[in-house]
């Protein structure tokens, strides 16, 4: 049924198992959304370095980025739980970030040549 209708009201429409040639069709033609094996294992080595810098963070600055970042609380919880003010989580936060990326720098310089 529905080939008959496909073929008697959209002559001249491409659908995406249309074939093309040779078994060929256009599904085939269009990116993946799978990330390919190289962009997970780089994905994997970047969550590694990361995780590797969060640790040597002071304990604070760990406590607020994990809070916010990874378990996404919100920063009055993140405050409320670590027994500071609000203001002060956005200075660790701030703190945190700025100390990662310098942790990071060179890892992400020499990423990007290759």
């Amino acid at each position: 049924m529905v080939d008959y209708l496909r073929h008697s009201t959209d002559k001249g429409m491409l659908y995406l198992d249309s074939e093309l040639s040779k078994g060929f069709t256009l599904s085939d033609a269009l990116p993946s959304e799978l990330a390919s094996p190289s962009e997970v294992t780089e994905q994997h080595l970047l969550c590694e370095k990361v995780a590797q810098a969060m640790d040597r963070l002071p304990l604070k600055e760990q406590q607020v980025l994990q809070g916010m970042y990874l378990e996404d609380r919100p920063a009055q919880a993140v405050a409320d739980a670590i027994d500071v003010s609000l203001g002060h989580v956005y200075r660790l936060q701030k703190q945190g970030v700025r100390r990662i990326r310098g942790m990071l720098s060179r890892f992400i310089h020499e990423f990007n040549k290759e």
